[in-house]
């Protein structure tokens, strides 16, 4: 069991570095396209941003701001000895 843990706590922290190197990717590309005067990139396809609202709905997603959606953080759910996502 403590081996799972283990496994899944790095795996977690993979996809958190991941995520982050994302973000800053996005927003990079976002403010030299902005420098540029280049368009923001194309609106998400009919649908999906209700999907992604419901997720922000359920603490799955956080939206820091309009149309950026982002995983919200772990945090330690002691009471089931589990890590959720609030």
């Amino acid at each position: 069991m403590h081996l799972q843990i283990g496994l899944l706590t790095e795996q977690l922290a993979a996809a958190e570095r991941t995520l982050e190197r994302l973000d800053i990717t996005r927003e990079t590309m976002l403010e030299l396209a902005a420098e540029d005067g280049i368009e923001p990139l194309e609106p998400l396809p009919p649908g999906y941003r209700g999907k992604l609202k419901r997720l922000v709905d359920r603490d799955i997603l956080t939206e820091p701001e309009p149309g950026l959606f982002t995983l919200t953080p772990p945090e330690a759910d002691l009471t089931r000895g589990r890590i959720k996502l609030k």
